[in-house]
């Protein structure tokens, strides 16, 4: 991996307890590699992360998992939660 870290990505989501929107800057660290394909310019590369949220309504600690695609080498292609 030769990704800089941390990485900072702003998204929302839904509060499993409550339903409220939650927008948040996710500020990851660390990434679980999962995947990779060759492809014309290189390596694409799938990672993993998990971070944990407070809902700022209801108090509830929710567990955001996402993924990380770096293609080409060295380059952040696509964030997005799961």
């Amino acid at each position: 991996m030769s990704l800089e870290l941390p990485i900072s990505h702003q998204d929302a989501f839904q509060c499993e307890e409550c339903d409220t929107t939650i927008n948040h800057t996710f500020t990851i660290e660390d990434l679980e590699y999962e995947s990779s394909e060759e492809r014309g310019m290189g390596e694409e590369t799938q990672y993993g992360f998990t971070e944990e949220v407070t809902c700022p309504s209801c108090q509830h600690t929710n567990e955001v998992t996402g993924e990380v695609w770096e293609y080409p080498d060295g380059a952040v292609n696509l964030i997005q939660l799961t």
